[in-house]
């Protein structure tokens, strides 16, 4: 069987976040020459299995990757694909450690992220419980105890988790079905903009430098530990519209101070972009403190900065800003480019937006297009009432001479 998309040489000219497939093989490259390998086949129930088969800086080949292929096709054709004795089946713990992690680890840049939801909102639940236990009842109930003080959005994300977890357990045929099936996503209102004004922008970096320079105590007189870089981080959003993943995943050989450019090496949608920058975003850079050895631009202490609840949380506190998330810097960036009377198309390409459609709910920041548009038509009846009134039936245009006829 040919596997021409998948040598070395096609393989070495795909950039991070690119794939190919050729018969049930996928491979997705990554940074500095690495890759994972995965393969894709019908189990012995006709679904669809993806398993990951390892990375290329872990010694994993595409003869590996083959031979495993035919293995596993081969036992589904032996119909050796049993489903295991109940009291073999793996808690929903184990499941996680032993199968979901390893293979989130492999294939998806979030995978810190599950892993905070899985240990915060599902393990407590569900996880001792053996994977054939989990009942449909239980997942809703689990569900609807966990909007409590949480949005919708975030509940559906922590679902999302719980949901593709089973489904990767009924495709390892731990399961015959997943007790999410039925269990509908909440309703979400994707059209929240909530920005911030000029003066809680003040507000919000005075208190993200109180915190960083140690002036703020807690409820027992400790100093708070606020972060040098949020500052920085938060100025840099505003003046970009940058998601934050984007912005922690930022390296300094990722920064062209010369042109004026930021390349995100991994956007949203797996892709690279290229992004400009202000000014303000130049002296920001300049000055920041950089971290000794770290590559990134917001450095956490091992590597990159994933997580500024806390600093995050008392910032807001301190600024006295309520119903705010970090993302909706972003909002707070279309927002004013809007209000400053930037065109929606050119706000939408700043926002690296696909259609027209995701850059509309800023419209109604930008009224002054509709009162011009207005006060043209207005401008319309008013010379019309200036002029001579036509006479009855008359359906010329109005700029006609109109000339009695002589006595």
């Amino acid at each position: 069987m040919a596997h021409s998309k998948l040598t070395d040489r096609y393989r070495r000219n795909l950039k991070p976040g690119e794939q190919v497939q050729e018969n049930g093989i996928r491979y997705r490259a990554r940074e500095a020459g690495d890759g994972t390998w995965f393969i894709r086949y019908r189990d012995a129930a006709g679904k669809l299995v993806e398993e990951t088969v390892g990375r290329v800086s872990e010694g994993v080949t595409l003869e590996e990757a083959i031979s495993k292929i035919d293995s596993r096709r081969g036992r589904v054709r032996n119909e050796k694909f049993e489903m295991p004795d109940d009291e073999d089946k793996p808690t929903v713990e184990e499941f996680y450690n032993q199968t979901y992690l390893p293979w989130a680890k492999a294939s998806k840049r979030s995978w810190r992220g599950d892993d905070r939801s899985f240990k915060a909102h599902i393990l407590k639940t569900f996880g001792a419980k053996r994977l054939d236990e989990v009942t449909r009842d239980e997942v809703e109930q689990w569900k609807v105890a966990l909007l409590e003080g949480r949005s919708p959005a975030t509940v559906n994300r922590v679902f999302a988790l719980l949901r593709h977890l089973f489904n990767e357990a009924v495709g390892r045929r731990y399961l015959k079905d997943t007790p999410c099936r039925g269990v509908q996503q909440l309703r979400v209102n994707n059209q929240r903009v909530r920005f911030l004004t000029a003066a809680e922008l003040t507000r919000l970096l005075a208190a993200a430098d109180e915190l960083a320079e140690g002036k703020v105590e807690g409820e027992k007189g400790r100093k708070k530990q606020g972060s040098p870089w949020l500052h920085p981080l938060i100025v840099v959003a505003v003046n970009t519209g940058l998601r934050f993943g984007e912005l922690t995943n930022l390296r300094w050989s990722d920064v062209d101070k010369k042109n004026r450019i930021l390349t995100l090496r991994e956007t949203k949608d797996g892709t690279t972009a290229r992004v400009p920058f202000n000014d303000e975003v130049w002296l920001t850079l300049e000055t920041m403190p950089r971290a000794a050895g770290n590559p990134y631009v917001f450095p956490g202490r091992w590597g990159r900065r994933d997580n500024i609840k806390r600093a995050w949380a008392d910032a807001l506190s301190r600024a006295k800003i309520a119903d705010f998330h970090f993302h909706d810097l972003r909002h707070t960036f279309a927002s004013h480019l809007v209000m400053a009377g930037v065109d929606l198309n050119t706000v939408r390409e700043l926002m690296r937006h696909k259609t027209l459609d995701m850059t509309l709910r800023y419209a109604h920041l930008a009224p002054e297009h509709r009162q011009a548009a207005l006060a043209k038509i207005a401008g319309v009846f008013a010379r019309g009432s200036a002029e001579k009134a036509p006479t009855e039936g008359h359906t010329r245009d109005t700029a006609d001479e109109v000339t009695a006829p002589t006595a």
